[in-house]
């Protein structure tokens, strides 16, 4: 009962309760009691707040000129003799550790690590970012100082990642030379058992 006068009040126009000028200093404070405070900012020439504007949505990087491994945008994408595309730090990186090996997961092993500038890829990735002149691309720590290999640095590349693999090979074949070796010929094991048998 104690808050019903406010409750009224928010319902009941004050003009209908009381004529004009003869609103007790009580019943001023009741029914204005928000109002002061709302006219205020309009009686300073404050602006009311604007509604939030659309967020702004990031351009979709197209798909076809991410690198496989790295998911990232090319910035130097060379082709492979499998006719695949990569980035050309992110398939160094993984010939290091498993030269040769096939970055796709299918199984076998490139016959060369022979890397080609894919010169097409450079072309639509240096388009499409000059669409998008305030954008950088997801991994990217900018979008310049990139440094673009040539076809001579991607030859010794090449060289380098083919040493590795016959390295590799090479001490697969000395580890299967020691194991034949190390393991008893047929031969001589049958020999031995007819002689015990004797």
């Amino acid at each position: 009962a104690l808050f019903a006068p406010f409750a009224f009040a928010q319902f009941v126009p004050a003009q209908l309760l009381f004529p004009r000028g003869s609103m007790s200093g009580w019943a001023q404070w009741l029914f204005g009691r928000g109002t002061a405070a709302a006219a205020a900012p309009a009686a300073a020439g404050a602006e009311a707040p604007e509604a939030p504007g659309p967020l702004s949505s990031a351009p979709v990087e197209p798909m076809d000129l991410m690198c496989p491994i790295s998911a990232c945008l090319f910035r130097d994408p060379v082709m492979l003799v499998s006719g695949h595309t990569f980035e050309r730090a992110s398939i160094v990186e993984f010939w290091r550790r498993r030269p040769l090996a096939n970055p796709l997961g299918t199984g076998e092993r490139l016959r060369s690590a022979q890397m080609i500038v894919n010169y097409g890829y450079r072309s639509q990735v240096d388009a499409w970012l000059q669409r998008h002149p305030d954008y950088t691309p997801e991994g990217w720590s900018s979008r310049g100082g990139v440094h673009r290999c040539t076809q001579e640095e991607l030859d010794r590349q090449t060289a380098e990642i083919e040493s590795a693999a016959r390295d590799l090979d090479d001490k697969a074949a000395a580890e299967a030379a020691a194991e034949e070796e190390a393991a008893p010929d047929e031969e001589e094991e049958e020999a031995a058992a007819e002689e015990e048998a004797a």
